[in-house]
């Protein structure tokens, strides 16, 4: 009878943790998702609050991702955001964490930096996570997509003691760098206080340099179905008697 009773107890918790690690994982890419991040970014701030560390917060927001769903379908963004997030994890450190929020969007939290050579830190430890969109991505059977990213960052405490207040000003502070995509220095950008909200960006130019750019990336693709629909059309249509009395009037 007890026997019985131990194994009903520790069937009753596997399921219990079961449910809480399916809880807080991305069901696409297998990262931490948003309920986990939730749970882990507050104690993070709590635990450099007490050693006296410095923390870095960074929203990623990936380039040229919309190209790959609208080029070969959303089955092909699945699979280069399960490649990604894989590419993410091998380049971090066990105490860090990079989180899915859907789509295209990730949160990395870097802890134990030292509050006078964070930059220094976090351009190192940056560098190796870019090494994760440097190779590309295998799209779809023999096609494969290359895609870019973007970060903004907070660090904790210059850039605030909240979660909410360090993901904010991470948020802007990536939106700034995507402003600049085309003539920026670096990938990614700490947190300005000067730095406007993300509604004060400019209007997208869809006859300037990052509209050229994104066409740039998809001229195969758009070749290709010149080549399959469109050429046999006008071939058709050549071929095809047309009516006098159609251009009567």
């Amino acid at each position: 009878m007890r026997g019985h009773l131990f194994k009903d107890i520790t069937e009753r918790r596997q399921r219990e943790y079961d449910l809480q690690i399916q809880a807080g994982t991305d069901p696409l890419t297998g990262s931490p998702n948003h309920f986990a991040l939730e749970q882990h970014l507050p104690k993070a701030i709590a635990r450099a609050g007490r050693l006296g560390s410095a923390l870095a917060v960074g929203v990623v927001d990936l380039d040229d991702f919309k190209l790959v769903n609208d080029a070969w379908g959303h089955d092909a963004g699945d699979r280069l955001l399960k490649a990604l997030a894989m590419r993410f994890r091998s380049r971090l450190r066990a105490s860090d964490m990079v989180a899915s929020l859907g789509g295209d969007e990730f949160v990395v939290v870097i802890e134990d930096l030292d509050p006078l050579e964070a930059v220094a830190q976090l351009t190192a430890a940056l560098s190796r996570l870019h090494e994760a969109v440097e190779t590309a991505f295998e799209a779809a059977p023999g096609v494969h997509a290359e895609i870019g990213m973007t970060m903004g960052l907070a660090l904790f405490p210059k850039g605030g003691h909240e979660a909410n207040d360090l993901l904010r000003q991470a948020d802007i502070a990536m939106y700034q760098a995507k402003r600049r995509k085309h003539d920026r220095s670096a990938w990614w950008q700490l947190n300005s206080t000067s730095a406007p909200p993300p509604d004060a960006m400019e209007a997208f130019d869809a006859y300037g340099d990052e509209a050229r750019a994104l066409l740039s990336k998809t001229a195969g693709h758009f070749n290709a179905i010149c080549a399959q629909f469109v050429e046999p059309f006008y071939s058709d249509l050549e071929s095809s008697p047309t009516p006098a009395a159609s251009w009567a009037t």
